[in-house]
């Protein structure tokens, strides 16, 4: 595995683990969740940016992230 994609998978699943709304979402749809976030990440190099990041604004990257993922989520519904 690319040092790279590992590093992007750890910082995603970070933020996958601070974020409360992934409670709601069925583990098959955070594994989903998961690996879509890690390659967006990988393509872009963007996992320096998130790990200078404080844990509040990876809560509302992720929350957005969620959100676009799982729209049912937007409207306060549960995903289950």
């Amino acid at each position: 595995m690319r040092p790279e994609l590992k590093h992007s998978i750890q910082l995603v699943q970070v933020a996958i683990g601070e974020h409360p709304l992934f409670d709601n979402i069925p583990r098959d749809q955070q594994i989903l969740a998961l690996i879509t976030l890690a390659a967006g990440l990988a393509r872009s190099h963007s996992e320096e940016l998130l790990a200078n990041q404080s844990k509040n604004s990876r809560m509302k990257w992720a929350d957005m992230t969620v959100r676009t993922l799982v729209p049912d989520l937007g409207n306060g519904e549960s995903a289950q």
